[in-house]
């Protein structure tokens, strides 16, 4: 056995040398101080009775709510229930040349809820300091500041005098450091919410490493960088959740608050009897909004039954994926730089797991309405099984995606102008509660892989998954996408006619051509709104079934990534092979400073059985023009 002084050895030696109690230890330090006071003995006070006044449910509440105060509040609340008096009577046992005189006396209260009121109890000063858990010594501080007229603050960490304080060069280069990683903001909430979202491989420890390489002159420490990083800092790490249910996170923070106020109300007492009764309240309204929203996933396990069981009947979930940086490298550049942006759009065929990925990158096209249209329409021509003529469809509600007016026509078109299918119904879930099976699938695809291209990409999608079948690519080029919405305006009202945000299902059918069918529930009332104008159908000379009017290009060219973005890209392309720094070199780019336009020449068509619109006769399709 080896000796004491060898053992302390040992440990000294394998033991980094104890930390500075500095910084954050030192606020949790001060947090556990105020919030760990207990209440103390009895003061057995005849005059007074103080512990017979107050009942011990009330002094539990007491010391609850004092030590949930920080410092400062603690004083300015003492300091409340703290009455300076005059001295009425002196009674110095020694004579008047010896005696130390007080200036004051002082009284004391406490304060207890009874009966839906505030009630202040006089106390003595035994009982004032046990039913507050503090000392003597506080006491007396309180007492001298109230005859000053003020109140109490804590100073501690509040003076100047810091030898080993950060100079303004390095915590400037620290904010210039953080700022110069380049994150994305939240699909959903861009307008409502500045968080900027960096990889989700990145984290403040790496940054921080990354930072004194990048620096390594300036002597800043983890704690200092992470504070700065936290406090200063709108930043999170990962893809940002896509959207959170409003009701949800309401009732979640309202049943809190009501827990909280049920635990400090005293037993038996009106307020916690009201407490209660709401509290079961929003229990049982989160209750009816979770069963409401299990609906939609009841409803689509139905669907996917019918459409295993008849070859009339499909289900489809579609939805647009997460974002895929361009290039996908480890290199530590790539935290600073801007990469370019891969789309993906996924249709699920449910009946059968097949699931189909439209790719493109942001220099073909956006996200919207028209490339949601565009998709759908080609899954519907080409894809989807000839013998189904009811399709069921079931997306999140995102207004510029999926829950808009040129989706709703759109579906009314394939129905009523390609007269491909007899029906086909939108159901919407409510927000936040819209997990799909396009959610799995992305799920699948190894996001840690070293991409240099956006073919990459898709060579990796395709080999994601084995079974029951491989995913299918369809590589969207720019002729791909067709300005639906302003093509379906020469055949409906360019504005809905009903409020879509509250529409759970929507329908089109065969028997109805100038109608929509739509309600707000599950299980409410349909209401049907007329979204055309008589003879708005072609009646004259129809086009063979399968056929129909294809509209113009969505967009004249290729859409040009800023100048910025650019100049971001020939850096990574560095660590890129041949075939990428050839691809990055010839993207579209604007000129410093230019912005962008909304269409920017393509001639090719895709759809296979169509016909193009000829605008020459007030933007009404004919026959003149080109068939596929």
């Amino acid at each position: 056995m080896e000796s004491e002084g060898e053992g302390n050895s040992s440990k000294s030696s394998n033991t980094s040398k104890k930390r500075k109690v500095t910084g954050r230890l030192s606020d949790v330090k001060k947090k556990l101080l105020a919030s760990t006071h207990e209440i103390g003995p009895d003061c057995y006070c005849l005059r007074l009775k103080c512990f017979q006044m107050i009942v011990p449910a009330e002094r539990a509440t007491i010391i609850s709510n004092f030590n949930q105060m920080n410092v400062n509040e603690q004083n300015s609340y003492l300091t409340g229930l703290v009455i300076v008096n005059t001295v009425s009577q002196r009674r110095s046992r020694q004579p008047e040349e010896n005696a130390k005189f007080h200036d004051n006396s002082y009284s004391y209260r406490v304060r207890v809820h009874r009966e839906e009121s505030v009630v202040e109890i006089p106390v003595c000063v035994k009982a004032f300091r046990s039913l507050h858990g503090i000392t003597k010594k506080k006491v007396e501080v309180i007492q001298n500041y109230l005859k000053k007229g003020g109140t109490p603050k804590d100073g501690r960490g509040q003076h100047l005098n810091r030898k080993h304080r950060l100079s303004e060069e390095a915590i400037e280069a620290i904010y210039k450091h953080i700022g110069s990683f380049k994150g994305e903001r939240s699909h959903y909430s861009a307008n409502s919410s500045n968080r900027i979202y960096l990889p989700a491989d990145l984290n403040i420890k790496k940054m921080f490493e990354l930072f004194k390489i990048a620096y390594p002159g300036q002597k800043v420490s983890y704690e200092k960088y992470r504070t700065v990083f936290n406090s200063e800092f709108n930043i999170s790490f990962g893809y940002p959740r896509m959207d959170t249910c409003s009701s949800c996170d309401k009732l979640a923070a309202e049943i809190r608050a009501i827990e909280h106020v049920v635990k400090s109300c005293p037993e038996n007492t009106t307020a916690r009897v009201k407490s209660e009764k709401k509290l079961k309240e929003l229990t049982s309204e989160k209750k009816l909004h979770l069963l409401k929203a299990n609906m939609f996933y009841i409803r689509k396990r139905a669907s996917k039954q019918r459409s295993q069981q008849s070859k009339e009947v499909e289900t489809i979930a579609m939805d647009f994926q997460k974002n895929l940086p361009v290039p996908h490298i480890t290199t530590n550049d790539v935290y600073y730089k801007r990469q370019l942006t891969l789309c993906m759009f996924n249709i699920h065929i449910l009946s059968t797991d097949e699931s189909f990925f439209f790719v493109y990158d942001e220099t073909v096209a956006y996200k919207g309405a028209n490339e949601v249209a565009s998709f759908l329409l080609y899954f519907v021509m080409t894809i989807l099984d000839p013998s189904v003529k009811e399709l069921d469809i079931f997306c999140d509600s995102c207004g510029g995606q999926n829950k808009n007016w040129t989706l709703f026509r759109t579906i009314h078109y394939i129905v009523h102008h390609t007269k491909r299918l007899d029906k086909i119904q939108m159901n919407f879930p409510i927000r936040g509660h819209s997990y799909l099976e396009c959610d799995r699938n992305m799920a699948s695809i190894n996001q840690k892989k070293w991409i240099e291209t956006p073919k990459d990409w898709i060579d990796e999608i395709k080999g994601a998954r084995v079974k029951p079948s491989p995913f299918h690519v369809i590589q969207v080029e720019r002729e791909f996408v067709r300005n639906w919405s302003s093509h379906l305006d020469q055949f409906y009202f360019s504005k809905c006619p009903f409020p879509s945000r509250p529409i759970r299902e929507l329908v089109a059918l065969k028997e109805h051509p100038r109608f929509l069918k739509h309600r707000a529930t599950f299980h409410g009332h349909w209401e049907a709104h007329v979204i055309n104008q008589p003879g708005s159908l072609p009646q004259d000379q129809p086009l063979p079934e399968g056929e129909f009017f294809l509209p113009d290009y969505a967009y004249e060219g290729a859409l040009p990534i800023t100048h910025e973005k650019y100049t971001d890209l020939q850096v990574l392309k560095m660590f890129c092979g041949v075939e990428a720094r050839h691809f990055y070199t010839l993207l579209p780019k604007l000129e410093k400073g230019e912005k962008r336009n909304k269409r920017n020449a393509i001639d090719k068509e895709v759809f296979p059985k169509s016909k193009k619109t000829n605008n020459n006769n007030n933007n009404r399709p004919t026959q003149s023009g080109k068939k596929d």
